[in-house]
Protein backbone atom coordinates (compact mmCIF):
# COMPACT_ATOMS: atom_id res chain seq x y z
CA UNK A 1 0.00 0.00 0.00
CA UNK A 2 1.03 3.39 -1.10
CA UNK A 3 1.94 5.81 1.32
CA UNK A 4 0.08 8.78 1.17
CA UNK A 5 1.47 12.01 3.43
CA UNK A 6 -0.44 14.71 4.17
CA UNK A 7 -0.16 17.93 2.66
CA UNK A 8 1.17 20.26 5.02
CA UNK A 9 -0.73 23.79 5.89
CA UNK A 10 0.96 26.67 4.62
CA UNK A 11 1.29 28.99 7.85
CA UNK A 12 -0.36 32.64 7.37
CA UNK A 13 2.88 35.37 7.61
CA UNK A 14 3.77 36.40 10.75
CA UNK A 15 2.44 39.72 11.97
CA UNK A 16 5.79 41.52 13.07
CA UNK A 17 4.13 44.51 14.00
CA UNK A 18 1.89 43.00 16.45
CA UNK A 19 4.49 41.41 17.79
CA UNK A 20 6.62 44.08 18.36
CA UNK A 21 4.05 46.10 19.86
CA UNK A 22 3.10 43.04 22.11
CA UNK A 23 6.15 43.03 22.82
CA UNK A 24 6.23 46.93 24.19
CA UNK A 25 3.20 45.97 26.21
CA UNK A 26 5.41 43.78 28.31
CA UNK A 27 8.40 45.35 28.49
CA UNK A 28 6.23 48.32 30.01
CA UNK A 29 4.63 46.03 32.82
CA UNK A 30 8.22 44.84 33.55
CA UNK A 31 9.18 48.22 34.35
CA UNK A 32 6.28 49.04 36.36
CA UNK A 33 6.61 46.31 38.47
CA UNK A 34 10.02 48.01 39.51
CA UNK A 35 8.36 51.34 39.68
CA UNK A 36 8.96 51.16 43.58
CA UNK A 37 12.48 50.76 43.74
CA UNK A 38 13.46 52.90 40.47
CA UNK A 39 11.22 55.94 42.37
CA UNK A 40 13.73 55.36 45.52
CA UNK A 41 16.61 54.98 44.15
CA UNK A 42 16.93 58.04 41.97
CA UNK A 43 19.36 60.93 42.24
CA UNK A 44 22.43 59.51 44.07
CA UNK A 45 24.84 60.77 41.30
CA UNK A 46 24.57 62.54 38.19
CA UNK A 47 24.84 59.19 36.18
CA UNK A 48 21.79 58.15 38.64
CA UNK A 49 19.81 60.86 37.23
CA UNK A 50 20.39 60.21 33.87
CA UNK A 51 19.43 57.18 33.93
CA UNK A 52 16.45 57.40 35.69
CA UNK A 53 15.49 60.41 33.33
CA UNK A 54 15.99 57.63 30.80
CA UNK A 55 14.08 54.96 32.21
CA UNK A 56 10.80 57.46 33.40
CA UNK A 57 11.37 58.70 29.35
CA UNK A 58 11.59 55.80 27.97
CA UNK A 59 8.27 54.05 29.98
CA UNK A 60 6.29 56.93 29.33
CA UNK A 61 6.40 56.77 25.53
CA UNK A 62 6.13 53.17 25.41
CA UNK A 63 2.93 53.77 27.64
CA UNK A 64 1.72 56.76 25.18
CA UNK A 65 2.39 54.38 21.99
CA UNK A 66 1.02 51.54 23.42
CA UNK A 67 -2.09 53.54 24.22
CA UNK A 68 -2.78 55.00 20.94
CA UNK A 69 -1.76 52.40 18.98
CA UNK A 70 -3.86 49.44 20.37
CA UNK A 71 -6.99 51.91 22.65
CA UNK A 72 -7.03 55.17 20.78
CA UNK A 73 -7.41 54.23 17.79
CA UNK A 74 -7.99 56.83 15.43
CA UNK A 75 -6.29 56.55 11.59
CA UNK A 76 -4.71 59.83 10.66
CA UNK A 77 -4.87 59.05 6.91
CA UNK A 78 -6.99 60.71 4.91
CA UNK A 79 -8.10 58.15 2.38
CA UNK A 80 -12.08 59.62 1.82
CA UNK A 81 -13.03 56.83 4.61
CA UNK A 82 -12.28 53.86 2.44
CA UNK A 83 -12.96 51.76 5.29
CA UNK A 84 -16.62 52.47 4.91
CA UNK A 85 -16.89 50.88 1.40
CA UNK A 86 -18.29 47.03 0.94
CA UNK A 87 -18.10 44.60 -1.65
CA UNK A 88 -21.77 45.03 -3.41
CA UNK A 89 -22.07 41.03 -4.07
CA UNK A 90 -23.05 41.12 -0.11
CA UNK A 91 -25.11 43.61 0.10
CA UNK A 92 -23.74 43.93 3.77
CA UNK A 93 -21.66 45.95 5.53
CA UNK A 94 -20.76 46.39 9.32
CA UNK A 95 -22.27 43.13 11.70
CA UNK A 96 -24.10 44.47 14.63
CA UNK A 97 -24.42 42.78 18.16
CA UNK A 98 -27.74 43.11 19.91
CA UNK A 99 -26.99 46.30 22.14
CA UNK A 100 -25.29 47.64 19.01
CA UNK A 101 -28.40 47.77 16.96
CA UNK A 102 -30.36 48.91 20.10
CA UNK A 103 -28.43 52.16 20.28
CA UNK A 104 -27.91 52.83 16.39
CA UNK A 105 -31.88 52.30 16.07
CA UNK A 106 -32.13 54.80 18.86
CA UNK A 107 -30.23 57.32 17.18
CA UNK A 108 -31.97 56.74 13.72
CA UNK A 109 -35.47 57.46 15.55
CA UNK A 110 -33.71 60.81 16.69
CA UNK A 111 -32.13 61.88 13.20
CA UNK A 112 -35.97 61.19 11.62
CA UNK A 113 -34.55 58.05 9.43
CA UNK A 114 -36.13 54.27 9.13
CA UNK A 115 -34.93 51.88 10.64
CA UNK A 116 -35.69 48.95 7.86
CA UNK A 117 -33.35 51.82 5.52
CA UNK A 118 -30.08 51.43 7.51
CA UNK A 119 -30.36 48.33 9.23
CA UNK A 120 -31.00 44.66 7.50
CA UNK A 121 -32.14 41.37 9.14
CA UNK A 122 -30.07 38.61 7.77
CA UNK A 123 -30.30 34.31 8.57
CA UNK A 124 -31.19 33.43 12.37
CA UNK A 125 -28.31 32.77 14.55
CA UNK A 126 -29.40 30.81 17.91
CA UNK A 127 -32.90 32.21 17.36
CA UNK A 128 -31.72 35.53 16.87
CA UNK A 129 -31.92 37.41 13.72
CA UNK A 130 -28.41 38.62 12.70
CA UNK A 131 -28.60 42.46 11.65
CA UNK A 132 -26.16 44.50 9.57
CA UNK A 133 -25.85 48.02 8.35
CA UNK A 134 -27.21 48.24 4.64
CA UNK A 135 -25.05 49.83 1.76
CA UNK A 136 -26.46 52.51 -0.33
CA UNK A 137 -26.52 50.85 -3.49
CA UNK A 138 -26.36 54.18 -5.47
CA UNK A 139 -23.01 55.28 -3.90
CA UNK A 140 -20.12 53.10 -5.67
CA UNK A 141 -16.74 53.78 -4.14
CA UNK A 142 -15.13 57.28 -5.68
CA UNK A 143 -12.77 55.50 -9.41
CA UNK A 144 -9.94 59.05 -8.58
CA UNK A 145 -8.95 57.37 -4.90
CA UNK A 146 -9.87 53.73 -5.70
CA UNK A 147 -5.97 53.32 -7.37
CA UNK A 148 -4.04 54.16 -4.34
CA UNK A 149 -6.54 53.35 -2.41
CA UNK A 150 -5.44 51.84 1.47
CA UNK A 151 -4.31 48.07 2.14
CA UNK A 152 -5.01 45.28 4.60
CA UNK A 153 -2.51 44.33 7.03
CA UNK A 154 -2.31 41.36 4.47
CA UNK A 155 -1.39 44.04 1.67
CA UNK A 156 -4.78 43.41 -0.05
CA UNK A 157 -7.39 45.37 -0.90
CA UNK A 158 -9.92 42.47 0.15
CA UNK A 159 -12.64 45.16 0.76
CA UNK A 160 -12.68 47.29 -2.04
CA UNK A 161 -13.29 46.83 -5.80
CA UNK A 162 -14.84 49.20 -8.94
CA UNK A 163 -18.22 47.94 -7.67
CA UNK A 164 -17.80 48.43 -3.79
CA UNK A 165 -20.64 50.44 -2.13
CA UNK A 166 -20.94 53.09 0.69
CA UNK A 167 -22.69 51.89 4.11
CA UNK A 168 -25.82 53.60 4.06
CA UNK A 169 -24.83 55.64 6.69
CA UNK A 170 -21.78 57.36 5.24
CA UNK A 171 -23.30 60.44 4.15
CA UNK A 172 -21.26 63.30 1.89
CA UNK A 173 -18.10 64.39 3.05
CA UNK A 174 -17.15 61.47 3.84
CA UNK A 175 -18.35 61.80 7.35
CA UNK A 176 -20.46 58.55 9.49
CA UNK A 177 -24.20 59.76 11.01
CA UNK A 178 -23.17 57.50 13.94
CA UNK A 179 -20.13 58.08 14.85
CA UNK A 180 -20.49 58.25 18.73
CA UNK A 181 -22.24 55.03 18.30
CA UNK A 182 -20.59 53.37 15.70
CA UNK A 183 -19.86 49.58 16.02
CA UNK A 184 -17.12 48.04 17.64
CA UNK A 185 -15.66 46.55 14.30
CA UNK A 186 -15.60 50.46 13.08
CA UNK A 187 -14.15 51.31 16.28
CA UNK A 188 -11.16 48.77 16.06
CA UNK A 189 -10.64 48.47 12.29
CA UNK A 190 -7.41 49.94 11.11
CA UNK A 191 -5.84 49.30 7.46
CA UNK A 192 -2.23 48.12 6.74
CA UNK A 193 -1.82 51.87 5.63
CA UNK A 194 -3.58 53.77 8.68
CA UNK A 195 -1.68 51.62 11.07
CA UNK A 196 1.41 51.64 9.77
CA UNK A 197 1.03 55.60 9.74
CA UNK A 198 -0.19 55.76 13.10
CA UNK A 199 2.76 54.13 14.47
CA UNK A 200 4.73 56.75 12.60
CA UNK A 201 3.09 59.39 14.35
CA UNK A 202 2.95 57.98 17.54
CA UNK A 203 7.27 57.13 17.33
CA UNK A 204 7.47 60.80 16.48
CA UNK A 205 8.92 59.79 13.53
CA UNK A 206 6.17 61.79 11.35
CA UNK A 207 3.58 64.78 12.31
CA UNK A 208 0.03 64.20 10.66
CA UNK A 209 0.71 67.18 8.22
CA UNK A 210 3.17 64.98 6.79
CA UNK A 211 0.75 63.46 4.94
CA UNK A 212 -1.14 66.47 3.33
CA UNK A 213 0.75 66.80 0.60
CA UNK A 214 1.41 63.09 0.40
CA UNK A 215 -0.89 61.14 -3.03
CA UNK A 216 -2.38 58.15 -2.06
CA UNK A 217 -0.11 56.10 -3.27
CA UNK A 218 3.16 57.50 -1.39
CA UNK A 219 1.53 56.82 1.55
CA UNK A 220 0.93 52.82 0.73
CA UNK A 221 4.43 52.41 -0.39
CA UNK A 222 5.36 54.81 2.80
CA UNK A 223 3.53 52.01 4.70
CA UNK A 224 5.01 49.44 3.06
CA UNK A 225 8.93 50.37 3.73
CA UNK A 226 7.68 50.72 7.41
CA UNK A 227 6.47 47.04 7.48
CA UNK A 228 10.00 46.02 6.71
CA UNK A 229 11.17 47.89 9.63
CA UNK A 230 9.74 45.25 11.68
CA UNK A 231 10.11 42.14 9.24
CA UNK A 232 13.83 42.46 8.72
CA UNK A 233 15.87 40.47 10.29
CA UNK A 234 18.99 42.65 11.39
CA UNK A 235 15.85 45.42 12.61
CA UNK A 236 14.44 42.82 14.84
CA UNK A 237 17.82 41.88 16.28
CA UNK A 238 18.77 45.58 17.01
CA UNK A 239 15.35 46.31 18.71
CA UNK A 240 16.07 42.98 21.16
CA UNK A 241 19.47 44.12 21.95
CA UNK A 242 17.92 48.00 22.53
CA UNK A 243 15.35 46.00 25.18
CA UNK A 244 18.13 43.62 26.48
CA UNK A 245 20.48 46.97 27.08
CA UNK A 246 17.32 49.08 28.51
CA UNK A 247 16.41 46.47 31.29
CA UNK A 248 20.83 45.91 32.31
CA UNK A 249 20.28 49.68 32.61
CA UNK A 250 17.66 49.41 34.89
CA UNK A 251 19.08 46.46 36.73
CA UNK A 252 22.04 48.09 37.78
CA UNK A 253 20.01 51.36 38.34
CA UNK A 254 18.84 49.43 41.03
CA UNK A 255 21.73 47.88 42.01
CA UNK A 256 25.30 50.27 42.91
CA UNK A 257 25.27 51.53 40.00
CA UNK A 258 28.86 51.53 39.23
CA UNK A 259 28.87 50.66 35.23
CA UNK A 260 25.55 52.77 34.85
CA UNK A 261 27.44 55.27 32.67
CA UNK A 262 28.73 52.13 30.34
CA UNK A 263 25.11 50.95 30.63
CA UNK A 264 24.11 54.70 29.38
CA UNK A 265 26.34 54.81 26.43
CA UNK A 266 25.50 51.30 25.60
CA UNK A 267 21.82 52.11 25.28
CA UNK A 268 21.69 55.89 24.07
CA UNK A 269 24.23 53.93 20.77
CA UNK A 270 22.02 50.94 20.14
CA UNK A 271 18.96 53.63 19.92
CA UNK A 272 20.87 55.44 17.81
CA UNK A 273 21.79 52.76 15.43
CA UNK A 274 18.08 51.55 15.34
CA UNK A 275 16.44 55.42 13.89
CA UNK A 276 19.71 55.54 11.54
CA UNK A 277 18.38 52.50 9.95
CA UNK A 278 14.67 53.19 10.19
CA UNK A 279 15.45 56.27 8.59
CA UNK A 280 17.30 54.51 5.71
CA UNK A 281 14.42 52.18 5.34
CA UNK A 282 11.82 54.76 5.25
CA UNK A 283 13.64 57.53 3.46
CA UNK A 284 11.52 60.41 4.76
CA UNK A 285 12.60 63.43 3.34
Amino acid sequence: MRKTTRRRKEKPPKDFFTDWLYRKHLLSGWVDCHGKGILSNRAKTRAHARAFGIIVETRASLGAMVKSLVSNRRCIVDCGSMCCYFPAGRGLGVYLSEAEAEKISSLLREMGLEEKDCIKESALKGGKPMRYLRLDKSRRVPKKPLASSPKLLSGEKLWIGESSLACMLLRGGNVCRIYDVRPRSCRAFICKTGDMMNYLFSAGVIVPSYLDDKKGSEINDLADRCLLVFSDEGMRKRDSRITVAFMELVKEYLKDGKNLDARIKELVGLASEYDKKRGEILRIV
